[in-house]
């Protein structure tokens, strides 16, 4: 029977050979291991190192990159609070000076205020003196028209008198030549 013939897995009933090469390999397999765990100790050892070198060189590279994150953060925050501040102290500005137009509005239109009411009074003081001097000529006026009136009524009475007088003269005259003829 040949190495071959033995199977790892055929019943131990089959022959001593493969009984024998089983524990043959048994025990190369546990002696390999055995050294195999000691040459490969110092290799994990070392790989375990590198890797956690690499682990932990990787870490401080994610903790630079959140440093650096939180850094940027603290950047744009401040960066928004300088916008901020900038933005305020330009909208401070724009209302005070916004306050100082008002209040200059306030004065020209206060100013202009009084200059149309001082105006207002000199028209309304020139309008009532023109007022009383064209009812001063409208009682003028009136008592003109009463004593044209007046004259004009005596005139006509004078004529009236003058034209019964000159009819009555004319009526003698007539009446004397009446009786002549």
């Amino acid at each position: 029977m040949s190495f071959a013939d033995c199977d790892e897995t055929a019943p131990a009933d089959k022959g001593t050979d493969c009984n024998l090469r089983t524990l043959f390999l048994e025990l190369i397999l546990g002696i390999f291991h055995k050294f195999w765990k000691k040459l490969m100790n110092p290799f994990i050892f070392f790989w375990k190192t590198f890797m956690n070198t690499l682990l932990s060189s990787d870490q401080c590279g994610h903790l630079q990159y959140e440093k650096s994150k939180t850094e940027e953060k603290k950047k744009a925050k401040q960066h928004e609070a300088t916008m901020l501040k900038k933005h305020n102290d330009e909208s401070n500005t724009e209302i005070s000076t916004l306050k100082q137009e008002l209040e200059m509005a306030k004065k020209r239109h206060a100013q202009w205020y009084h200059e149309l009411e001082a105006e207002a009074k000199l028209v309304k003081s020139d309008l009532e003196k023109r007022l009383k001097e064209q009812e001063q000529l409208l009682k003028d006026s009136k008592l003109k028209m009463r004593e044209l009136e007046a004259i004009s009524q005596s005139k006509t009475q004078n004529w009236s008198k003058k034209e019964q007088i000159y009819e009555s003269f004319l009526n003698i005259q007539w009446a004397g030549l009446q009786v002549r003829f």
